[in-house]
């Protein structure tokens, strides 16, 4: 995932540019992600980034929590706060590009 994010990084930086450029208001961001290229690589580099996020946060987990159960608690945990968050922003740019 860390190779993934290099490239699909660049690109949302570069895409924030533009769209600063381009004024930034609603209906600009609006027109840059109804254009299908863009939603789907912000889909992409969202998904990437919070499975990426996913993977540190359960090595940080296994690494440095020793009780078992506060390990299973915590796993469990995060998995299910980096799902949601990865649901929220693909639903939200999934509304912008609709």
């Amino acid at each position: 995932t860390a190779v993934a994010n290099i490239p699909l990084g660049l690109w949302v930086v570069w895409s924030f540019m533009a769209i600063a450029a381009s004024g930034a208001s609603y209906d600009v961001v609006r027109g840059f992600f109804a254009q299908p290229l863009n939603a789907i690589l912000m889909l992409m580099f969202l998904v990437s980034v919070f499975y990426h996020m996913a993977l540190g946060l359960q090595v940080v987990v296994e690494d440095y929590v020793h009780c078992e159960r506060s390990k299973i608690v915590y796993l469990v945990g995060s998995r299910i706060v980096v799902f949601g968050l990865t649901v929220a922003t693909v639903f939200s740019v999934l509304k912008l590009a609709v």
